[in-house]
This record gives C-alpha cells, structure tokens and sequence, in this order.
C-alpha cells in the first residue's frame, strides 16, 4: 500500500472509532449535562477545573449523587466542567491527555 493509500486507510480508521465513542464536555450548560446524565445511567462523568489544568480531575459514575443533586445548581457554570462518556476507559485516556494525568476515583461511587 503507497503513502495515500496509508493515509486514506488511517483517516477511515479515525473515523470509525470517533463514531463509536464519544466524549461530551459541559461548560455552562448545566441542562444539556444533566440531560446527559439521565439519558446514560452507565455512564462516567469526569468532574475537572473549567480551563483544562491538571489537578482535580475526579471520575464519578453518571448516577453519582455527589454530581447530581437537586440541591445543586451549578454544575458547569462555575469553576468546573464536566465531561461524559459511556467509555470509562475513553475517558481516561481524555483525562491523561488533556489534563495531563490520571483520574482519582470517586469514593462515593467507586466506577
């Protein structure tokens, strides 16, 4: 296979595994994120700082009552944001690439 044909092959690979997983992030929009946390009950949810620094990054499970509390009404819109997967290990993997390390479990939910 030439260099285009590599390149064609490698691109149509991409494609298939961003259409297989995907990796949503909520920032000031706390109803499009508690959308998604009633919509994917086997979901994972990483809670980190809103600009993307290494940290805090804490993986919670999307029914974790610790992110998801009437009592609550700042979910996104402060200093955090959240950001949500069905693929725990996707998300982990987002976590150590754009924030630079690894997640620290949530005690509460234990995902």
């Amino acid at each position: 296979m030439g260099f285009e044909g590599q390149r064609r092959h490698s691109r149509l690979w991409l494609q298939q595994i961003l259409e297989i997983v995907t990796i949503e992030a909520f920032q000031s929009d706390d109803d499009g994120y508690l959308r998604w946390v009633e919509t994917n009950v086997d979901g994972f949810v990483v809670n980190c700082y809103r600009n993307a620094r290494p940290g805090y990054r804490m993986l919670h499970r999307a029914t974790c009552r610790t992110i998801k509390t009437p009592a609550r009404k700042n979910y996104t819109t402060q200093a955090y944001m959240k950001v949500c997967s069905t693929d725990r290990a996707e998300l982990e993997a987002w976590a150590r690439f754009r924030l630079g390390g690894k997640v620290t479990r949530c005690g509460s939910c234990n995902p």
